[in-house]
């Protein structure tokens, strides 16, 4: 929120700036310094404009304009990062989502991955994070699967996803097997059930 009140209080500034002085800042020049000059060392727009300002070559900004752009362009990235790294600190990978409080489910591992992997750009998380980050974020039974085979990963991401993928794979597997198993012991018990009552009769 701080982010986006500062973009846009420096944006009406400097808008109303250029307005109220117009006759004092007739020439392209005396806008551009005006802009320049609103930008105080102490915030974001100043790191974003200082090196075109001033500067010589194809790359110098050429109309007050351009500053302008400029900074929408950057504040919009800073947003942008700023809602990733939000939605980064809540993920938490669900199979089944939780409506009250807006949580994504995920029908994968795979799924929950691609969106990981996006969102940590976008966020500009270290990669060197995303490996303790991700094993964080995984369900509880696919971190007990891993835990077994820690000393293999070598705290190396794509090795945390290949073989969490592979866990995945198999607890779908034991989870069909168990679901079978129950399917069965269900049939057996109606099976006896008759055979009590056939010869109860």
């Amino acid at each position: 929120m701080a982010s986006t009140l500062s973009s846009s209080s420096i944006g009406r500034s400097m808008s109303t700036a250029l307005s109220i002085s117009a006759d004092h800042y007739g020439t392209e020049a005396a806008r551009m310094h005006l802009v320049n000059n609103l930008t105080s060392p102490s915030r974001v727009s100043c790191a974003h404009l200082r090196p075109r300002f001033g500067s010589v070559g194809d790359n110098k900004f050429k109309t007050a304009k351009e500053m302008f752009d400029l900074l929408a362009q950057s504040f919009k990235g800073h947003n942008l990062q700023r809602r990733a790294k939000t939605k980064y600190e809540k993920m938490a990978m669900h199979f089944n989502p939780d409506p009250d409080k807006e949580v994504k489910g995920y029908a994968t591992f795979d799924s929950f991955k691609s969106d990981y992997i996006i969102t940590a750009i976008e966020a500009r998380i270290h990669k060197g994070n995303w490996y303790r980050d991700m094993f964080n974020k995984i369900t509880f039974r696919l971190q007990k699967k891993l835990t077994v085979v820690l000393p293999l990963l070598d705290e190396i991401f794509v090795k945390l996803c290949q073989f969490a993928s592979k866990a995945e794979v198999e607890n779908q597997r034991i989870q069909e097997i168990e679901h079978d198993v129950r399917l069965l012991a269900a049939a057996k018990r109606v099976q006896n059930n008759h055979k009590h009552e056939s010869r109860a009769d």
